[in-house]
């Protein structure tokens, strides 16, 4: 189901955290969570917002750091005895002078989230997609594209499939990013299974997902992206710009309550 957030946001008569993670402890969550809006709404800095406020919180001694970058992130941490993991991946702009905080785009890349606590270990990104300028139109011969982009299926498949699968033997609650379920990303004939494979939740493991979806440009819409929404177990938030922040909020309290729901033994943290 969809809906268009606002602040003191319902759904089922229940404020927003609350339908996510209800109040009992024996509770399971009742939705995975996919933010959608128009381009530059803030879809990916609201899920990137919420990874460092969920990390910052548990945080595996006084010497954690998190970097601005969310490649950077460390993906297992905990305090006490209270745990959870974090997988999947963001998408981020690929610029000219991005260094310099603008330039021309020159395509997209994926950026798994890693669970390393080596300040120093390099994130490896992949080419989701990269701006062809030779032309007007792509030629077929360059593979499969996405309006004037092609699409690097194999770099984005090498990447992002494994970052999205890496915490699904987890003895923990797990937190799943995959941001976005796109045009460019559903060139990839094995993501929607991968991502339908998160969705579902296999076996005991206690697994939110949460994501992002392209909304629909001049009325068309993507199948793949319809069958997400209209799942019963996904709830879907519609933000803008003059929302996100409050919307940001919002979804960081249902995660941190859902991660709270139950105290886990946290011997070691792998």
């Amino acid at each position: 189901s969809q809906s268009t957030f606002q602040p003191g946001l319902t759904t089922s008569a229940m404020p927003f955290s609350e339908s996510v993670c209800a109040r009992s402890r024996s509770a399971c969550v009742r939705y995975h969570v996919f933010v959608t809006g128009a381009p530059s709404s803030g879809k990916t800095t609201l899920v990137e917002t919420v990874i460092r406020r969920l990390l910052g919180r548990l945080r595996l001694g006084e010497e954690t750091h998190l970097d601005r970058k969310v490649g950077h992130l460390d993906g297992k941490v905990g305090l006490a005895k209270k745990v959870f993991s974090i997988c999947g991946f963001t998408t981020t702009e690929r610029r000219s002078d991005a260094h310099l905080g603008g330039g021309k785009r020159l395509g997209f890349d994926v950026v798994p989230i890693v669970d390393s606590f080596d300040r120093n270990q390099p994130v490896k990104k992949a080419r989701l997609a990269t701006a062809y300028t030779a032309g007007k139109s792509v030629p077929k011969s360059m593979g499969p594209s996405v309006g004037n982009y092609v699409v690097h299926v194999a770099d984005f498949e090498e990447t992002a499939l494994p970052a999205v699968t890496r915490c699904d033997d987890a003895n923990t609650p797990v937190v799943v990013v995959i941001d976005e379920v796109g045009k460019m990303e559903l060139k990839s004939e094995k993501f929607i299974a991968t991502v339908h494979a998160a969705l579902d939740r296999k076996g005991e493991q206690k697994r939110m997902v949460l994501g992002t979806l392209p909304t629909p440009r001049y009325g068309h819409k993507i199948q793949e992206v319809e069958d997400i929404r209209a799942r019963e177990d996904v709830l879907v938030l519609k933000i803008k710009q003059a929302n996100r922040d409050a919307a940001t909020d919002a979804v960081t309290a249902a995660l941190t309550a859902w991660t709270d729901e139950e105290g886990l033994d946290s011997a070691s943290v792998h």
